[in-house]
């Protein structure tokens, strides 16, 4: 019996070591899923109107940030859309280093 758990033991880490080395030769994918978005096109979706703005928002992957420009998206094309070209400069806008401004 104990020679059994020993031949056991052995055709496992052979199979183990198998399948290790087939997922090592196997490349890795690396690609990005998740579409680039920018400020131009947020800024262009604002001034559009509110059904540009909704289908920009389902382009945002992100729960808390869609949720956001779900909400803006009702000042988007008109007089206030002010708040919906904030909310793009806050969100996708270029990131400003104010620690000198002390």
């Amino acid at each position: 019996m104990a020679k059994l758990t020993r031949l056991f033991y052995v055709a496992t880490a052979i199979l183990l070591m198998i399948v290790v080395l087939e997922t090592a030769s196997t490349p890795i994918e690396l690609h990005n899923p998740e579409p680039r978005i920018s400020l131009s096109q947020c800024m262009t979706a604002c001034r559009a109107g509110v059904t540009a703005m909704e289908a920009f928002c389902r382009l945002i992957p992100h729960p808390a940030i869609r949720a956001g420009c779900w909400a803006i998206s009702l000042y988007a094309g008109t007089p206030s859309v002010a708040m919906c070209t904030g909310f793009c400069y806050n969100y996708f806008g270029s990131k400003i280093n104010h620690s000198s401004d002390v």
